[in-house]
């Protein structure tokens, strides 16, 4: 950029300002902003202070300097005044061109005869430096300034945005690979092949784009999508923040949203919280303003520049990801049935295990045998949110539910017997009824097709079905008695902005044999009773919710013996049939 005479005068008296320390918050925002954007102001203010701290240096030395000569603004604005107005480059020019063009002069040689020479002691007198020589070093000074911000023409484009994070990041064309941390320039064109990228705005805004995606960074506050998905968080302050596309504008009013740009450049705008103002049309084109809110999505054609209502895709954008447990969160609820499979909450297909109560390990099948609990709460390593494992049972003191110490004292005796595991995604008969009831051993029959994985599991009629609202495999199946804990903390360190709402399941007597169970059902939190429902027989559905704060730390699930006598030497038998399946379990967040 061409430096023009205003601008020049508007750089000096900053320079001025700066080094007589009477510059104003402003002028020294302006002063960096100029200093930010040209490397060669960079070295013309580095010059400028060289110069007047030699100059003082000197005239301090003659002992003559007053202090007032330099300091006295309107005698440098004058001075100032005199190299521009006098001093221009013509006058240069002239100089240059007498120096070249003036005749020679002969100088004649001076014979000097020697003569003794008297040892006289001289008094040093003082340095007296006159006025006009300081006002010709002053000119000077300015002068440089002036030519060099003349010659002042490629300006260095500001850095407006930085990569904050990445996974498995690919770029096209590109000789530097960005590394976290790395900025990007205005104008910057980036296109990436593979994984994704978060890009964090000087203004605040945090995009996240998914390979493949063609996008150019244009401001410190905008964007410009060529193709591909990108996912925007634009907090208060950032409010402004501008998407634009080959057909579009978005403007963001404070917002969370997605954007989408097709090959054939039609626009997607999917708004998941706050409003925007969508722009229609480019160029020439008719341009439609349309204010977006919260749950809407809209289509523009690239064309014509039609604007369409067109149903939210919830899933369709990556709005978290962290690339230290390699997950992607596109707006699902946590499976809890993946969590108990030691998974981090986002596979709603979770693989078949089998956690065992008495040593928190996974086992590839069931153990089918009677057991007793002794009455212990056992950490689950392997699983990063299961904080436990243990054996339902009252025996007097309280049972222990968390690894911090949390005792539930209305816990039922059940002398804590129990002869299955806790499993995930346990697959079970779609016709129960064809199987003959033949007692305790077709039990086991059933529990053996289950671990093999043939078939779906099923809960009064409800097959899991490969759906997003019910998938199949994504159940748990607690035998009498039974209960794990989770870790909601350690939920929420993954994704510390997203906040855990409800835990969410359908519950009932597993349909393994026509003659069903009998079972109670608990949820606790920190302890403390939520949810309960006793005696849930064989043909029943429960729909279980329960509300949870951010300062809820421990959620407890477990399943009880119903009716259950302690006196009676036929305790096992209250067992028999009483799988409690939890079909779909979810943690909700927002």
């Amino acid at each position: 950029m061409n430096r023009t005479n205003s601008q020049m005068r508007e750089f000096i008296d900053l320079l001025h300002a700066l080094r007589e320390e009477v510059i104003s918050d402003e002028q020294f925002q302006r002063l960096e902003e100029i200093l930010a954007e040209d490397l060669r102001a960079q070295q013309v203010y580095i010059n400028y202070f060289l110069l007047c701290s030699d100059l003082i240096t000197d005239i301090r030395r003659s002992g003559s300097y007053d202090g007032r000569l330099l300091s006295d603004t309107k005698l440098f604005s004058q001075t100032m005044d005199l190299s521009i107005s006098e001093f221009d480059t013509a006058t240069w020019q002239a100089l240059a061109r007498d120096e070249i063009t003036a005749p020679t002069i002969e100088i004649e040689k001076l014979e000097i005869k020697k003569s003794p020479v008297e040892m006289v002691k001289i008094e040093k007198a003082p340095r007296v430096i006159k006025r006009s020589s300081v006002f010709t070093v002053i000119i000077s000074i300015a002068a440089m300034v002036m030519l060099l911000l003349m010659v002042i023409s490629t300006p260095v484009r500001p850095t407006v945005a930085a990569l904050t994070d990445s996974m498995n990041a690919e770029w096209m064309n590109i000789k530097n690979v960005p590394v976290e941390g790395d900025l990007f320039r205005q104008g910057d064109e980036l296109a990436l092949t593979r994984g994704i990228v978060e890009i964090t705005f000087d203004d605040g805004a945090v995009v996240i784009v998914e390979a493949p995606v063609a996008f150019k960074i244009e401001s410190p506050k905008s964007l410009f999508m060529t193709a591909g998905r990108m996912h925007a968080i634009v907090s208060e302050y950032a409010t402004g923040f501008t998407v634009n596309t080959p057909s579009a504008s978005i403007i963001d009013l404070g917002t969370e949203f997605g954007v989408s740009v097709e090959g054939d450049g039609l626009c997607g705008l999917h708004m998941f919280k706050g409003k925007a103002s969508l722009i229609a049309g480019v160029g020439i084109q008719k341009r439609i303003s349309q204010l977006v809110t919260e749950n809407q999505a809209k289509s523009v054609n690239s064309l014509t520049g039609v604007v369409k209502d067109i149903a939210l895709d919830e899933r369709g954008f990556v709005r978290r990801f962290n690339a230290e447990n390699g997950t992607v969160w596109r707006g699902q609820n946590y499976s809890v049935a993946d969590m108990l499979a030691g998974g981090a909450g986002f596979d709603f297909n979770a693989q078949h295990r089998v956690l065992d109560i008495e040593t928190g390990r996974y086992n590839r099948t069931f153990i089918s045998q009677d057991r007793y609990g002794i009455g212990q709460y056992t950490p689950v390593a392997s699983a990063p949110f299961i904080d436990g494992i243990f054996v339902p049972d009252n025996n007097g003191s309280g049972l222990q539910v968390s690894s911090a110490g949390h005792v539930f004292t209305e816990c039922p005796e059940t002398q804590a017997y129990f002869r299955y595991d806790i499993a995930t995604s346990i697959r079970m008969p779609l016709a129960p009824q064809s199987f003959q009831d033949n007692g305790i051993a077709q039990e086991e029959l059933m529990v053996r097709l289950a671990s093999q994985g043939n078939v779906p599991s099923r809960l009064a009629g409800i097959a899991g079905m490969d759906t997003q609202v019910n998938p199949v495999r994504s159940n748990m199946l607690f035998h009498a008695n039974s209960g794990i804990t989770l870790d909601l903390q350690n939920i929420r360190s993954v994704y510390p902005d997203i906040q855990i709402k409800t835990f969410r399941s359908l519950f009932g007597i597993a349909e393994i044999v026509r003659v069903g169970g009998q079972a109670d059902v608990w949820i606790l939190v920190d302890g403390q009773r939520k949810y309960m429902r006793q005696d849930v027989t064989w043909g029943e559905v429960l729909e279980i919710e329960v509300e949870l704060s951010q300062e809820d730390r421990f959620l407890t699930i477990m399943v009880t013996d119903s009716g259950v006598n302690p006196a009676d030497p036929l305790v096992k038998q209250h067992a028999h049939y009483d799988w409690g399946l939890f079909v779909n379990p979810l943690l909700s967040v927002e």
